[in-house]
Formats: C-alpha cells, sequence, structure tokens
C-alpha cells in the first residue's frame, strides 16, 4: 500500500475538482467525496451506536479497548504485548513474522517509529506526515513472512492510534479509493461530525 499517493493530478479529467476542505492542499478527488458521502449514509445506520458501545465493553467479549491498553506500549517500541493486541483483531502472526519484528527488525522499526508523529490525528496530518510512514509501513509488509497489510495497518494502529487507522479489506473496499484510503479517510475526518 502507497501511502504517500495524493490525490488526483490534473492530468486525470474529471477525478478531481478543487475541495471544499480548507486543510487540504490538493484537489479532492472525486472518490474521496464519494467516499464520505458512503461514510456519512453508514454512520445513519440504526443500531450503530450500541454496536460501538458493546464494542468498547470488556463485559461484551470484544477487544475494544483492550487493543489499545492491553500491557505496556511504549510509544517507539514495537514489543511483544503490541503483537499480542493486534492478535486480539482475529490475525494471527507467522512466528517468522514475529522472530523479525522482535529481533533484527526492531532497532530500524524504532528508529522509523521516532520520526512518525505519535500527537498528529490523522485529519491534522499533513501530506508529509502521512508519506513519513511509508519506510516502516515497507519494512512490515516487506518478505514472505506473513505480514499483509491489514495486519501491518493494525500494528500501526495500536503504535499511532491517532494517526493511522485500522484498514482491513472491508474498509480498503467501503472507501473505495484506490491506492489512497488514509488519504480519503483523513478528507473525510476533517468534518468534526464524522468523528
Amino acid at each position: 500500500m502507497d501511502v504517500a499517493r495524493t490525490t488526483a493530478t490534473s492530468d486525470a479529467p474529471n477525478k478531481a475538482v478543487h475541495g471544499e476542505c480548507p486543510t487540504m492542499q490538493v484537489p479532492v478527488s472525486s472518490d474521496f467525496r464519494a467516499a464520505k458521502a458512503r461514510i456519512e449514509r453508514d454512520i445513519g445506520t440504526p443500531g450503530l451506536g450500541g454496536l460501538l458501545t458493546a464494542y468498547f465493553d470488556p463485559a461484551r467479549g470484544f477487544a475494544g479497548a483492550t487493543f489499545d491498553g492491553l500491557g505496556v506500549n511504549p510509544r517507539n517500541e514495537i514489543t511483544r504485548d503490541d503483537l499480542l493486541a493486534v492478535t486480539l483483531l482475529d490475525v494471527r502472526w507467522l512466528p517468522s513474522a514475529v522472530r523479525r519484528l522482535l529481533g533484527e527488525g526492531r532497532s530500524q522499526a524504532t528508529a522509523l517509529l521516532v520520526g512518525i508523529s505519535s500527537a498528529t490525528s490523522l485529519w491534522e496530518a499533513s501530506d508529509g506526515r502521512l508519506e513519513a510512514i511509508n519506510p516502516l509501513w515497507n519494512l512490515l509488509t516487506r518478505g514472505s513472512d506473513g505480514v499483509e497489510p491489514a495486519l501491518a495497518s493494525k500494528l500501526l494502529a495500536r503504535k499511532r492510534p491517532r494517526l493511522i487507522p485500522i484498514t482491513d479489506t472491508i474498509i480498503v473496499a467501503r472507501v473505495d479509493a484506490m491506492g489512497q484510503t488514509w488519504q480519503a479517510l483523513r478528507y473525510c475526518l476533517q468534518d468534526e461530525s464524522l468523528r
């Protein structure tokens, strides 16, 4: 996943319109507008508030708050607790990925985490802030040890919950902004009513 891709350029007819979003520096693509319309409709789904409450209620058996609060979560280090927390979201790590992330790749991951803001929310993030994620994303997803995009996004969301959303196949398909899911979500969340 190339999180650094930006919205459509002037070379793409009918794909970009100068936007209503004052904090975005680039034109707003029609894909982003369509994603926002879908999210606005989805948020109006009857019973959604109750489902969200249940997800964060420890008595209900869902991961919710446990994902964020399990064990220790040092800002700039991937730990065993992080890997365990991610498994609460119905994914599993291959042993080779665990060895890589807690062994040979640990110091590089730490150095890359230092360069990713933990104080910035996605809706406030510049393109540069999102681009800073690319090297760590590439480190996580390289190789054949099973760190697929959904698994990587869950780990990154644990480390930078304000900046990096979980983007599994369901979210990517629903947003439907090819290769620009985080940018589309950033655009949507700039509307306070969608946070």
